[in-house]
C-alpha cells in the first residue's frame, strides 16, 4: 500500500470516528427525550479496484422494534379510552353518592317516606304536613339535579370530542408534513432519524385520541388508516370534523364525526365528508362517544324509571285518599282519550258529593263490569244521573272533571272489586287527585286496545317521524303519514310502524295499552326518539308520541321537574290523608282518619314492578332497593373502569419499558462506545503522523 493510500484510509477513519462520536453525543444528549430512539452508525469498507481504501458510513440507523412500537400505540389508544371513561365514571359516582348518604336519592326518598310515616300518628298536624311536603320537594329537587347533571355530563363529553379531534388533526398534519420531509431527505441521502423521532411523537399523540393502523409506503413515508381502512394520512392529509351540540337533553341527536381530504394548497377540506364514528374502536374519542351515547343515557333511563315509579305509586294512593274538607272540584290531567273511546274499566268506583258537615249529599256507585255502558261518555252520563245534580262529571279534550253543584265538595272511593284500567284506579287513571308530577307523565299505560280507533285526524301534513338512534351517530327513521294509514285502528298504526321499521325494530301494544319497541338484534342498544310529530288526537293536543311516551323525552325525562302539586305546597291541608266512606250515615270524611296516611307510609315497604331500564332488568322490588341498585351499579361501574384503567396502564408501562430497552439510550453503552471511537480516532491520527514521518524520511534521501 502506498503512503498516499495509508493517509487516505486514515483520514476516512478520522471522519467516521468523528461522525460516530457526534452520533454518540447526540444519543447521550437525548437520553430523557420522549419517543427518542437511539441511533447507531453503521460502517462499511470502501473499495477501489478491488482493494480496500478505508472506511465509510453506510447509514445512521434508527434502532427500533416495529412490533413493539405498534403494540405501544395500540395500548396507548386503549389507555386513552379507559381514561376518558374513568374520568366520567368518577363524576357520576360522586353525583350519586352512597345509598346511606342523606344527600343521595336513596337518602332523600328515605327522608320523605319517614315524614309520611310520622303523619300516621297525627294527620292533623300542619307542621308534619309541611315537613312531609318539604321532604317530597327535596327528593324531587335531588332527582332533577342528578337528571340534569347527567345531561350536562353528556354535553361535556360531546364538547371534549371536539377538543380531542383538534389534537388529532394537529397530529395528522404533522405526520403528513414529516412524511414529505423524510422522503425528500431519503432521496437526498440525508439522515432521517431525527425526523422519524418527531413523527413517532406525533403518532403517539394521535394514538391517544383514535386507534389506527400504519404501514410503510416507500421512501420512509407511512400511511395511517382507521380500522376499516379509511385513510387519515396517505398522499394527502385528512381532517376530522365535528360540530358539538349547543344543548343536550334526553332526546338529543348528535352529529357524526367525518373525515375529509385536505387540499394541500388551500388547506380546505375537499370531496365527500365520510362518517367515521363506527370505525373508532379505541382512543379517548371512543371513550367519550361510549359515555355520551350509552353509559350516561343508561343511567338517565334508570333514574327516569325510578322517578316514574315513585310518582305513580304515591299518586295511586293519594288518589284513593281525600283531603278534609274535600275540594269542590277535582280536575285530572290530559289523558289524550276521547269521550267515544271505550271506558276500559273493570270493577267499581263510587262518586260522592259531600255537604258542609262532610256527610254524604249524593253518591253513585258505577259497576264498570256489569254497568251496561261502553264509552267514557256513557260513564259521564251514568255518574251525572246517579249524583242527581249534587255534583257533575264532564270529560272534555281528554280531561275528566268532577265538580260539586249543590254540595260542598266531591270525592271518589274505590269499590269492591276496585275500578281498574291498565292497573290504575279511576281517580288515578285520570289524575283527579295526584300529589306529585314531573315534566312528562310518569306512566303511558293508556289502556287502549289494538282494535280501538286511533282517533288521529287523517289530514295532509299530519305525520309522525320516529327514529332509532344508535351509537356512532347511527340513525334509522320512519315517517307515518296519518292521511295514508292502512286502517283506522291503533293496531293499524302499529302495523304501519312495524312495516316501516322492518328488520330494525318491532312495536307491540301490551294488555295495559303501553306501546313498546324492541330493536332487532343488530340494533340492540339503539334508542327510539321522536324527530317530529304533528299529530293531534281528537283535538286534545296530545300527539301520538306523547300519548304512548315514545322517545327518551318520556323515558329519562320523567326525572325532570319532579315535585308536589303547587296548590298542595301552598295549602298543606290539601294533602290527602283520609278516605271517604260513602256508606256512612253521618260524617263520611274525618280529619282524624289516618287510613290514607298509613297507606302512604307503606309505600316504602311495598314491592312494585319495574320495567327494563338502562341495563337493569325488569323486576319486582321496593323503591328504596331500586334506588340502591342505581347507586350501587354506578359505584360498581366506576370501580370496574378504574381497575381496567389501572391494568391497561400497567400493561402500557410494561410494553413501554420493553420498547425502551430496544430504543432507549444506555449511558454506559454510549460512554463505552465513545471510548472505542476515541481510540479509533487516535489510531487513525497516529497512522497519519507515521505516514508523514515516512514522507519526511523519503524527501531527505
Amino acid at each position: 500500500m502506498s503512503l498516499t493510500n495509508i493517509i487516505n484510509s486514515s483520514i476516512s477513519g478520522l471522519g467516521v470516528a468523528q461522525a460516530g462520536m457526534r452520533n454518540t453525543s447526540n444519543n447521550i444528549a437525548n437520553v430523557n427525550t420522549p419517543n427518542y430512539a437511539r441511533k447507531t452508525l453503521v460502517q462499511e469498507t470502501q473499495v477501489l479496484n478491488g482493494a480496500g481504501v478505508g472506511v465509510g458510513i453506510a447509514e445512521i440507523r434508527r434502532v427500533t422494534d416495529q412490533f413493539l412500537a405498534r403494540q405501544l400505540q395500540s395500548s396507548n389508544s386503549e389507555v386513552g379510552r379507559l381514561d376518558a371513561l374513568s374520568a366520567f365514571q368518577a363524576q357520576i359516582q360522586n353525583l350519586f353518592g352512597k345509598p346511606e348518604d342523606n344527600s343521595s336519592i336513596s337518602g332523600k326518598l328515605a327522608d320523605a317516606l319517614g315524614s309520611l310515616t310520622q303523619l300516621t300518628t297525627d294527620a292533623t298536624s300542619q307542621a308534619r304536613r309541611q315537613g312531609a311536603i318539604a321532604d317530597l320537594q327535596a327528593f324531587g329537587a335531588e332527582l332533577g339535579r342528578e337528571a340534569q347533571k347527567l345531561q350536562d355530563l353528556r354535553l361535556e363529553a360531546d364538547r371534549r370530542i371536539g377538543d380531542q379531534l383538534s389534537i388529532a388533526n394537529a397530529a395528522i398534519q404533522k405526520i403528513h408534513g414529516l412524511n414529505i420531509e423524510i422522503s425528500r431527505a431519503r432521496v437526498g441521502g440525508s439522515d432521517t432519524g431525527a425526523l422519524e423521532d418527531r413523527r413517532a411523537t406525533a403518532l403517539s399523540d394521535l394514538s391517544k385520541v383514535v386507534d389506527f393502523n400504519s404501514y410503510d409506503t416507500g421512501n420512509g413515508a407511512i400511511a395511517v388508516t382507521l380500522s376499516d381502512g379509511r385513510p387519515l394520512v396517505d398522499n394527502f392529509a385528512y381532517r376530522l370534523d365535528y360540530s358539538p351540540a349547543a344543548l343536550v337533553g334526553p332526546d338529543t341527536g348528535f352529529n357524526a364525526i367525518t373525515a375529509s381530504r385536505v387540499d394541500p394548497q388551500s388547506g380546505q377540506a375537499v370531496g365527500a365528508a365520510v362518517p367515521i364514528d363506527g370505525a373508532l374502536r379505541s382512543g379517548s374519542v371512543r371513550g367519550l362517544l361510549d359515555m355520551r351515547d350509552s353509559g350516561i343515557p343508561a343511567l338517565a333511563n334508570q333514574l327516569g324509571e325510578f322517578a316514574g315509579q315513585v310518582i305513580e305509586q304515591i299518586n295511586a294512593i293519594h288518589n284513593e285518599n281525600s283531603p278534609v274538607p274535600p275540594p269542590d272540584e277535582m280536575t285530572g290531567r290530559n289523558t289524550g282519550l276521547l269521550g267515544t273511546d271505550a271506558h276500559g274499566f273493570t270493577g267499581r268506583a263510587t262518586f260522592v258529593a259531600l255537604d258542609n258537615a262532610d256527610a254524604v249529599a249524593g253518591s253513585v256507585t258505577i259497576d264498570f263490569t256489569a254497568g251496561g255502558f261502553t264509552t267514557i261518555d256513557d260513564v259521564v252520563t251514568a255518574i251525572n244521573t246517579g249524583l242527581a245534580g249534587t255534583a257533575t262529571a264532564s270529560f272534555v279534550n281528554g280531561v275528566f272533571t268532577l265538580s260539586s253543584a249543590t254540595a260542598a265538595g266531591v270525592a271518589v272511593q274505590q269499590g269492591t272489586p276496585p275500578a281498574d284500567r291498565a292497573g290504575q284506579g279511576f281517580s288515578h287513571f285520570f289524575g283527579l287527585n295526584d300529589l306529585m308530577s314531573a315534566n312528562v307523565p310518569a306512566s303511558h299505560d293508556t289502556g287502549l286496545a289494538a282494535g280501538e280507533a286511533h282517533g288521529f285526524a287523517a289530514v295532509p301534513a299530519t305525520a309522525l317521524t320516529l327514529a332509532l338512534r344508535g351509537p356512532d351517530a347511527g340513525l334509522r327513521s320512519v315517517t307515518i303519514d296519518f292521511s295514508a294509514l292502512s286502517g283506522p285502528t291503533v293496531g293499524d298504526v302499529i302495523a304501519d310502524l312495524n312495516a316501516g321499521f322492518t328488520g330494525i325494530a318491532s312495536f307491540a301494544l301490551g294488555a295495559d295499552g303501553a306501546l313498546t319497541m324492541t330493536p332487532a338484534t343488530a340494533f340492540a342498544g339503539w334508542q327510539l326518539t321522536t324527530v317530529s310529530d304533528t299529530t293531534d288526537r281528537g283535538g286534545t293536543g296530545i300527539g301520538f308520541s306523547a300519548l304512548f311516551g315514545l322517545g327518551q323525552t318520556y323515558g329519562a325525562g320523567r326525572a325532570f321537574g319532579v315535585g308536589v302539586r303547587a296548590d298542595v305546597v301552598s295549602d298543606p291541608s290539601l294533602l290527602s290523608l283520609a278516605r271517604v266512606n260513602a256508606a256512612a250515615t253521618g260524617v263520611a270524611l274525618s280529619a282524624g282518619d289516618t287510613r290514607g296516611a298509613a297507606a302512604l307510609a307503606a309505600v316504602g315497604q311495598t314491592r312494585f314492578d319495574f320495567a327494563v331500564a338502562g341495563g337493569i332488568g325488569a323486576q319486582t322490588t321496593t323503591l328504596g332497593d331500586y334506588a340502591g341498585q342505581i347507586i350501587g351499579r354506578a359505584a360498581t361501574n366506576a370501580a370496574g373502569i378504574e381497575s381496567a384503567a389501572d391494568d391497561r396502564a400497567a400493561l402500557h408501562s410494561e410494553i413501554g419499558q420493553r420498547l425502551a430497552s430496544v430504543e432507549g439510550v444506555n449511558l454506559d453503552e454510549e460512554l463505552a462506545s465513545m471510548i472505542t471511537l476515541q481510540s479509533a480516532y487516535n489510531a487513525s491520527a497516529r497512522m497519519i503522523s507515521t505516514a508523514k514521518e515516512m514522507f519526511d524520511v523519503l524527501l531527505k534521501l
